[in-house]
C-alpha cells in the first residue's frame, strides 16, 4: 500500500516543457534526446519535483524496509537479499560473485564515461548527459525488414528458431505498431501450454530491430520450456534475461554489416551504453539497496537527505569523477521503482553477462547451439546454477563474470580505436 501510494503520487506530478505540462515519465523519456541546454533545464525541473515529493518517499522507504527486516527475521533469512535469491531459485554465492566482479570492474564503466564525455564534446559533464547518444542512425527498418534481419540471424543458430518467428507472424501472435490505448514498451507473455504473445511498439528504427530480437528471445525460451512437465515449464527471473539478450546479441552482430563506418561508431557506442545501464548501473543500485537496508536495520530510520547522499555515492562509484554528481542527484531514489522490488536489479547484470559468454562460445563454435538448446528447454527442471553448469558454465566462479566484463572492456577499446581512426576524438 505504501508503494502504491508513492506510485500514485508520482503519477500526478508534472514539469513544464515547451510551455506544456508533461508527466515525470514523459520527461524522463525525452530527456536524453534533447540538446544540452534544454536537457539540463528539464533535468533540473525533474529534480525539483522529486525533492519536493521526497517527504512521502522517506516515510515509504523506511516503512517497507523495516517491514522487510521483520519478515526476514521471522523467516530466518540471514541477508537482505536472501529472499530474492531463493525466490529466483538461485545461489547466494553466485550472486555475491557477480556483485563482487562487477563492482571490482567499475574502472571499466568509468573508462567508458570518460570516453563518452569526449565523444559528446561537452566542457562539463552532468548526470543528465549519462544516456545521450552521440549521433543518429537514420536508416529505416520497417517491420518486414526487421523480420527479415532477425530471421536470417536466428537461422544461423538453428533453423527451428527462424521457424518459430515465422509461426508467430503467421498466427498473428505479435502486436506490432503503437495505437491509442495500447501499453508502451515491449513485452512477451506466455503461460503453460497457452499461445505465447508479443507486444511491440515498433518505430521503424534500428532499436526496434533489437527489441524484436529481444522479445523473440523470451518467446523462444517460453516455447522451448513447454517440453517440460507442467511444474517445470517457464523459467525463473534469473534465466529470463539470458535468453532474450543472447538472441538480441546474435542479431546485433549481424546488423553491424549493414551500417556505414560512422554509423558503426554510433551503434557500438549505443551498445556499450546499454551494457553500462544493464550491468554496472544495476549493480551500483544493488550496492545502494544493500547499504540502505543495512543502515535502516541498524538505525531504525534514515532521513531523505541521507538516502539521497547514499544514492549519489553509489552513482559516483560507477560513473567516475569525470561526471559531476551532486547530492541532489540522489533524489532519483524517489522515482526509481526497482528499489521497491528488493534486489531485483541483480538479474539484469546476471543475464547480460551470461548471455555474452553464450554468444562468444557459439561464435567460436557453432555446434555450441546444442548446449544453448539444452538451456532453453530446461525450464525450471534445475536451478539456474545447475542449468548453466550442465552446459559448461560455472557461475559460482568469480572468474566467469570477470571474463564477461573483460569482453565489455574490449568493446570500449574497439570504440576508442574507431573514434580515433575517424577523428571523432
Amino acid at each position: 500500500m505504501w508503494v502504491s501510494g508513492q506510485q500514485k503520487m508520482l503519477s500526478q506530478q508534472t514539469v513544464e516543457y515547451n510551455k506544456k505540462k508533461i508527466t515525470l515519465s514523459q520527461a524522463f523519456n525525452i530527456l536524453s534526446d534533447l540538446p544540452t541546454k534544454k536537457r539540463r533545464s528539464l533535468y533540473t525541473k525533474i529534480n525539483i519535483v522529486l525533492k519536493e515529493n521526497s517527504y512521502f518517499a522517506e516515510a515509504e522507504i523506511n516503512a517497507i524496509y523495516n517491514y522487510k527486516k521483520v519478515l526476514d527475521e521471522r523467516r530466518g533469512f540471514a541477508k537482505p537479499y536472501s529472499d530474492t535469491v531463493l525466490s529466483d531459485q538461485n545461489d547466494e554465492k553466485t550472486v555475491e560473485a557477480l556483485i563482487h566482479a562487477v563492482t571490482k570492474g567499475f574502472r571499466i564503466s568509468k573508462r567508458f564515461y570518460k570516453l563518452h564525455k569526449k565523444l559528446l564534446s561537452e566542457s562539463s559533464f552532468e548526470l543528465s548527459d549519462r544516456a545521450v547518444k552521440i549521433g543518429e542512425i537514420k536508416k529505416k527498418f520497417d517491420f518486414n525488414k526487421s523480420v527479415e534481419i532477425v530471421k536470417k540471424a536466428f537461422a544461423k543458430i538453428d533453423k527451428k528458431y527462424e521457424n518459430i518467428l515465422d509461426s508467430f507472424i503467421e498466427n498473428r501472435q505479435i502486436d506490432v505498431y503503437s495505437k491509442k490505448g495500447k501499453n508502451s514498451g515491449a513485452y512477451c507473455w506466455g503461460a503453460g501450454m497457452l499461445p505465447t504473445f508479443i507486444l511491440l511498439n515498433h518505430a521503424d528504427n534500428i532499436m526496434s530491430v533489437e527489441i524484436l530480437a529481444h522479445e523473440m528471445g523470451h518467446a523462444i525460451h517460453t516455447e522451448s520450456s513447454k517440453k517440460q512437465a507442467p511444474l517445470y515449464r517457464l523459467y525463473t527471473m534469473a534465466t529470463a534475461e539470458v535468453a532474450s539478450t543472447f538472441f538480441e546479441q546474435v542479431v546485433i552482430d549481424d546488423m553491424e554489416n549493414l551500417l556505414s563506418d560512422n554509423e558503426k561508431i554510433i551503434f557500438l557506442h549505443n551498445r556499450i551504453m546499454g551494457d553500462m545501464s544493464t550491468i554496472f548501473r544495476q549493480v551500483a543500485f544493488f550496492n545502494f539497496e544493500l547499504e540502505l537496508h543495512t543502515r535502516i536495520r541498524n538505525e531504525g530510520q534514515v532521513s531523505k537527505e541521507e538516502i539521497a547522499k547514499l544514492m549519489s555515492k553509489h552513482l559516483r562509484s560507477y560513473l567516475g569523477s569525470d561526471m559531476k554528481i551532486t547530492n541532489d542527484d540522489g533524489y532519483l531514489f524517489v522515482y526509481f521503482s526497482h528499489m521497491r522490488r528488493f534486489f531485483y536489479v541483480y538479474s539484469y547484470a546476471y543475464g547480460q553477462l551470461i548471455s555474452r559468454v553464450l554468444f562468444e562460445n557459439w561464435k567460436h563454435d557453432p555446434s555450441y547451439s546444442k548446449k544453448i538448446e539444452k538451456f532453453l528447454t530446461a525450464g525450471k527442471s534445475m536451478s539456474p546454477k545447475d542449468i548453466f553448469k550442465s552446459i559448461g558454465i560455472d557461475t559460482g566462479n568469480p572468474a566467469f563474470f570477470e571474463a564477461g566484463i573483460k569482453s565489455i572492456e574490449n568493446d570500449i577499446k574497439k570504440l576508442e580505436s574507431l573514434a580515433k581512426k575517424s577523428k571523432v576524438i
